[in-house]
């Protein structure tokens, strides 16, 4: 049997593949106290805190049917099988009688027979029977798959297999239950989650409905509209009510009459949050990065049981997959660098609710690796609150000048974070001053394995103040010509302005007005037009301004508008818009291997274009990202300590699309296929002419990769996005291009502005 591919995985309205983050209906009368001290010392400190316990699974265990499911004599249970990728058997199933801490293979004689079936959903009844949800993908349909990755056209719904429902009654014996699944809007049968109410009907999330199936006729008895939910979507029944989690609140419907009843808010948080009713009844669990909550039946106010920060939950390499409460505490399944980990919360009286001593970490914008880091430190120092601001996060209300301005006050008065990350801070401005201390003892130990070009970035006479985590590159992909043209700044104005006075209707770049050019050119430009010290240098940044008026004033000036995040639109908007109308380059900042992989096959499968270094004033271009750097004033030790583990394999080894590891090993390393032999990879739906088709997106071939490394080693030049900087760029300059000030005029006030701001 051909393995299951990628393909089927992502038709995400076609078939359930995906580990679902299961939420137990049974959980233990739980202990949960909150965060108030429950006792004291003499010093008068709240006291009580959950400490995280690690647990494990059964070694030989790897993927999940459906998380772990709350039984309801009290023991917990799942299924599960050997394969590292794939989701089929020989599955096994096992209990554990000590909430989690070992777990014991039970003799299961109805999954025999069940190594070519998906298990794709479990839920125990009132009664103790277990039911399960299996698909059979035969030979046959798997041919009728590979023919559609050819043609581009779906399966019809009749063609996938059917959803099948079993129930495993406490005796042992097996027996099918009929449902008459109910399609969603698109026709196809869509299942996220399966629930069993008190009385044994059946209540299943679909992709854009639930649905309450009677237990005895098999049909639909209510149907309840969700909108359209994705494979972490949350739902649980409770009291007679099913409830659904999205955006930031709990949609309640009633399973008696199917009424629609009044909505919890989350007050703060989103749809991807695990949940579960107390055992007792009489409250409702919540958690997510942030932590464990408690809501009262009846009440408005979400209690924080656990600080996230203080737990593994807010590391960005976790996904919250099981939520159950048990005797002194909560369980929560975890899944974490491909392991599935039980994380065991336990209440204790005898620790401080918050550690006394605190270690601070602190940037503009949230950063994935940095939240990763801080999250091992605070593993490594329980004793230690690790505490991570981003001063610009969405509650903030603050400016990143005003930010900025505030920081540099704390750290010229001697005092302010012991780690900064430095994206969006005038670095050289911290070196001028003397607030950074030497990295070389902390970068010692992965010194031998760090990519010096990027690495040594920083490198003063005075030392290494500062150091990348990560780094991204500017690239540009697009027919053969553009991308042959494009040997710098200046003849890829001067080739667009001819393309455009040749083919009016066309457009070269996807984005044409000013200050989106500014933003997309500013890396490869920017180098040439800033000096060491920040500064502006004069004749240079006239050029760049008068090359972006060139491409401006012959395409399109309306600002479209970044619709998704800058790491993902070239993918998002490479082809045409279903009209025709498609950019013949495309320029992006790359910041993981994915990155790569569509570009790859798009060329191949459209042809007649190319991948190459993004053109610039400047040469072998790269952006340094997470840029660490130690306040001279904090707690040096800590501070070193957290530096190495940001650059360690434990960080390194994540993909967190914020950038390429600063590691050749881990760069290597992330550079193989995440394939297993003979998967299909991904299929992406594009646009060519008009006319849609999917377009199947495999790995780069090791030639390709190993000249991307090659590449990335020979990088030369650092570019560094200073936001605050290119905002007033962007302001000083709109009245050049709009025609009503000169450019000697404006590269003066741009100059005297920023010079300005440098000397602060």
């Amino acid at each position: 049997m051909k393995q299951v591919g990628y393909f089927r995985r992502l038709l995400a309205g076609l078939c359930t593949l995906a580990l679902l983050a299961s939420c137990s209906f049974a959980p233990k009368e739980g202990t949960a106290s909150g965060l108030e001290a429950s006792g004291s010392d003499a010093s008068n400190v709240a006291m009580g805190r959950y400490i995280e316990e690690e647990y494990a699974l059964p070694a030989e265990i790897n993927i999940l049917a459906d998380g772990i499911d709350s039984m309801p004599d009290g023991r917990l249970s799942f299924i599960g099988c050997s394969h590292e990728l794939e989701h089929l058997g020989p599955w096994s199933l096992f209990y554990s009688e000590d909430g989690g801490k070992s777990w014991e293979k039970q003799e299961a004689p109805w999954l025999q027979g069940m190594d070519s079936e998906v298990i794709s959903h479990t839920a125990y009844g009132a009664d103790g029977s277990f039911y399960f949800i299996t698909q059979s993908y035969t030979d046959a349909f798997q041919e009728t798959l590979s023919a559609a990755m050819q043609t581009g056209v779906m399966p019809a719904p009749e063609e996938y297999p059917p959803y099948i429902l079993h129930q495993v009654a406490p005796d042992g014996n097996m027996s099918d239950i009929r449902i008459q699944w109910v399609p969603d809007e698109d026709g196809y049968v869509n299942l996220l989650a399966l629930h069993i109410a008190e009385n044994g009907d059946i209540v299943v999330q679909h992709q854009t409905s639930a649905v309450h199936y009677d237990r005895q006729t098999g049909k639909a008895k209510h149907t309840f509209l969700t909108g359209f939910a994705n494979y972490n979507a949350s739902s649980f029944l409770y009291d007679d009510i099913y409830a659904f989690v999205t955006n930031n609140e709990v949609q309640q419907y009633s399973l008696a009459n199917g009424d629609t009843l009044d909505s919890i808010s989350l007050a703060e948080g989103d749809g991807s949050a695990l949940f579960v009713p107390s055992r007792d009844g009489k409250a409702l669990y919540r958690c997510d990065g942030r932590g464990i909550y408690r809501l009262v039946k009846g009440g408005s106010i979400w209690e924080r049981l656990l600080d996230g920060e203080l737990s593994s939950l807010t590391l960005p390499s976790v996904r919250l997959q099981s939520l159950l409460e048990k005797e002194e505490g909560f369980l929560v399944l975890v899944r974490e660098e491909g392991r599935n980990i039980p994380l065991s919360y336990r209440f204790d009286e005898t620790v401080p609710t918050v550690p006394e001593k605190a270690f601070t970490i602190y940037s503009l914008y949230e950063n994935s690796t940095i939240r990763q880091a801080a999250g091992l430190m605070q593993r490594a120092h329980p004793e230690v609150r690790v505490d991570y601001t981003a001063a610009l996060a969405e509650e903030s209300g603050q400016t990143a000048s005003d930010a900025v301005r505030a920081l540099n006050t704390e750290l010229l008065a001697g005092k302010g974070p012991d780690v900064l990350l430095l994206d969006g801070l005038p670095l050289q401005s911290y070196i001028a001053k003397g607030v950074l201390l030497d990295l070389k003892e902390a970068v010692a130990p992965e010194a031998n394995v760090l990519l010096p070009n990027i690495a040594q970035a920083f490198q003063q006479e005075s030392g290494l103040l500062a150091i990348p985590t990560r780094f991204a590159v500017p690239h540009m992909w697009g027919k053969d010509a553009f991308i042959d043209a494009a040997a710098d700044f200046e003849s890829m104005a001067a080739y667009i302005e001819e393309y455009h006075r040749q083919n009016p209707d066309s457009r070269a770049l996807l984005y044409m007005a000013p200050s989106e050019l500014m933003e997309d050119f500013y890396y490869t430009c920017a180098p040439a037009f800033r000096a060491q010290d920040g500064s502006i240098r004069r004749e240079e940044f006239m050029q760049f301004l008068s090359g972006i008026k060139q491409i401006a004033d012959t395409g399109d000036m309306q600002e479209i508008g970044y619709p998704y995040d800058a790491g993902i639109r070239s993918i998002l908007w490479a082809s045409d818009d279903g009209e025709g109308t498609q950019p013949e380059i495309l320029c992006y900042l790359s910041q993981s291997m994915e990155d790569l992989a569509f570009p790859d096959a798009y060329c191949a499968f459209v042809g007649g274009r190319k991948f190459a270094l993004m053109a610039g004033q400047a040469e072998n271009v790269f952006v340094p990202q997470g840029i660490l750097g130690v306040n001279r004033a904090g707690q040096q030790e800590l501070a070193k300590e957290f530096v190495a583990l940001a650059l360690s394999e434990r960080v390194q080894g994540c993909d967190f699309e914020d950038g390429y590891p600063v590691r050749l090993d881990m760069l290597q390393s992330l550079s193989a296929s995440p394939y297993p032999e003979g998967d299909d990879g991904k299929q992406v739906q594009i646009f060519v002419d008009g006319e849609e088709k999917w377009l199947q997106v495999l790995w780069p071939s090791e030639e390709f990769m190993q000249g991307i490394l090659e590449t990335m080693q020979s990088l030369s030049t650092p570019s560094i996005l200073d936001p605050v900087l290119l905002q007033m760029i962007v302001e000083e300059t709109r009245e050049y291009f709009a025609g009503s000030k000169g450019l000697e005029e404006t590269a003066d006030a741009v100059i005297e502005r920023t010079q300005a701001y440098l000397s602060e």
